[in-house]
């Protein structure tokens, strides 16, 4: 996810038959080079994508590389997520959130599967606590935003979807940058 706002950084790794997903916590500590250790999330605010690739390999250790970079803009994220006409999210426990950011009286959201627009499905992702389940931690947090990249991709692959494409491909270089290209980024969403 994106920059020096990004609750987490999410790896993906694409190859032929699956995408495989890994979210670190933004608050987890990483050697950032040059910089010392620091909360992984710096490395975009030090260096940009640059450092926060090479930040995250050397955290991940065991030879591991990144090839490619996906960078989900929160500003802009709610109108590509309208763009589709909301997305379904399967929320796991009950959200009773205290205010944060736009949401000055708090953020609720019933379990279950819920359609949420643009604006809630920000909300969903970047919940940091849930009053109704105060164990959760930054973990839960980053489930939920594996899930919202799961009920956009979902949504996508609906004949809806395919019809609103037109408005989605102008909505969504604005919310996500990378540097994925045509065939590329086509199997990184249908995968």
């Amino acid at each position: 996810t994106g920059p020096a706002r990004a609750d987490t950084i999410m790896v993906m790794h694409a190859a032929f038959g699956g995408v495989r997903k890994l979210s670190i916590p933004r608050d987890a500590e990483a050697q950032i080079p040059g910089h010392g250790v620091q909360k992984i999330n710096a490395a975009y605010a030090l260096g940009g994508p640059a450092l926060t690739i090479e930040t995250v390999e050397n955290y991940l250790g065991n030879g591991l590389r990144i090839s490619h970079l996906v960078e989900v803009d929160f500003e802009d994220l709610p109108e590509f997520i309208d763009a589709f006409g909301g997305v379904t999210v399967n929320v796991e426990n009950r959200i009773c959130s205290p205010p944060f950011d736009n949401f000055w009286k708090g953020f609720n959201l019933r379990a279950g599967e819920r359609h949420l627009n643009g604006r809630r499905a920000l909300g969903f992702a970047r919940v940091r606590k849930n009053n109704c389940a105060p164990n959760e931690n930054d973990l839960d947090r980053a489930e939920r935003q594996q899930e919202l990249l799961n009920a956009i991709r979902r949504r996508m692959l609906t004949p809806s979807g395919f019809l609103r494409l037109p408005l989605i491909s102008w909505r969504g270089p604005q919310a996500l940058k990378t540097d994925l290209r045509g065939p590329g980024l086509l199997a990184l969403a249908a995968d």
